[in-house]
């Protein structure tokens, strides 16, 4: 089969974010990988909610060894905070730069 031989070049779109690396990467980034990043993220998140509360405990009852006023929650009441935490969406991991590092 013959090579092809017609134009070729970056589309209209791609030259729109071609100045900036950063641009240019999200611009072919898909963005289903941006939707299960999150969903992997919340879904890990999650499921720690209940070791990350015991060590946020552990550790503010460490701290009021050194300092009296510090104030010691549940691990309930870690769990209810932990929990209150809005989930990550798909334009978070774009924005905050996740996905490059």
């Amino acid at each position: 089969a013959p090579l092809y031989d017609g134009p070729s070049g970056p589309t209209k779109a791609a030259l729109a974010y071609a100045e900036n690396p950063l641009s240019i990467f999200y611009f072919f980034l898909p963005k289903e990988l941006w939707r299960r990043i999150a969903a992997e993220t919340n879904k890990y998140r999650l499921d720690s909610v209940d070791e990350v509360a015991q060590g946020m405990r552990r550790r503010a009852l460490e701290k009021r060894l050194t300092t009296p006023s510090t104030t010691v929650l549940s691990v309930e009441e870690y769990r209810v905070k932990l929990r209150r935490k809005n989930s990550i969406q798909p334009h978070d991991i774009v924005r905050s730069g996740i996905c490059s590092g």
